[in-house]
């Protein structure tokens, strides 16, 4: 039997419909993302070193960012002025305790001003 095209499509689109689709659960094991950037407004343009879980993982000059794939779970984040050069820092302050979830993608910005260094969650993602 042949059914008009125009059937056929209704058919068809009420099957599309009923279809569900959901997102998938993130792997567990899957890895979180991190983006760093550094502000491009800094009063000075000494480099800053990133830490995590007390590692030097990166050096970022002014407007220069990067992107780390990080295990989910609680990690630890520090910034200080580099001790190279003239900026000659003395390393990290306070380290920012965040708890990040498999797939998650996260941006910071490292904001440099004359007295202080440190990490600020972008809010405009």
């Amino acid at each position: 039997m042949r059914l008009p095209s125009i059937t056929l499509l209704a058919l068809l689109a009420s099957q599309a419909m009923a279809i569900d689709l959901q997102p998938s659960d993130p792997v567990a094991d899957a890895p979180a993302r991190l983006i760093i950037s550094r502000d491009s407004n800094a009063p000075n343009a000494c480099d800053v070193e990133l830490y995590l879980n007390e590692q030097v993982v990166a050096t970022l000059g002014p407007d220069q960012h990067t992107s780390l794939d990080v295990p989910s779970g609680q990690l630890s984040l520090a910034v200080a002025l580099s001790p190279s050069g003239y900026c000659g820092g003395t390393g990290p302050t306070a380290a920012q305790s965040l708890l990040v979830t498999p797939g998650e993608t996260r941006h910071f910005d490292i904001v440099v001003e004359p007295d202080q260094v440190f990490l600020s969650p972008r809010l405009d993602d």
